[in-house]
């Protein structure tokens, strides 16, 4: 199964869903306010490199994924998050690289 993100602004709002945080849990938790994260998803401003990272951080993913252009193939990408409430976030990822 592929789902296509090919944007930055689709790749922020897929990796926060994923997380499972709404934009307020994301301004608990980063340094962003809720009407900055939506203008990022909505492609209308972009954030800065600061926190580009801190987002990537706080989603379990890297800032260069964030980044990338192209589909983001389900089968390719899997993300496991488990964290305890006083503990720190562990991922565990695995990817597959196809070239063709």
């Amino acid at each position: 199964m592929e789902v296509l993100m090919t944007s930055l602004p689709a790749r922020l709002k897929f990796a926060r869903k994923q997380a499972g945080l709404g934009a307020l849990d994301v301004e608990h938790q980063a340094p962003v306010s809720p009407e900055a994260l939506l203008a990022w998803e909505h492609g209308t401003a972009e954030p800065t490199l600061a926190e580009l990272h801190a987002l990537a951080r706080l989603y379990g993913r890297s800032a260069a994924w964030l980044l990338e252009d192209g589909p983001i193939r389900s089968a390719d990408h899997q993300m496991v998050l488990s964290c305890e409430p006083t503990q720190r976030l562990h991922v565990k990822a695995s990817v597959t690289v196809r070239h063709g």
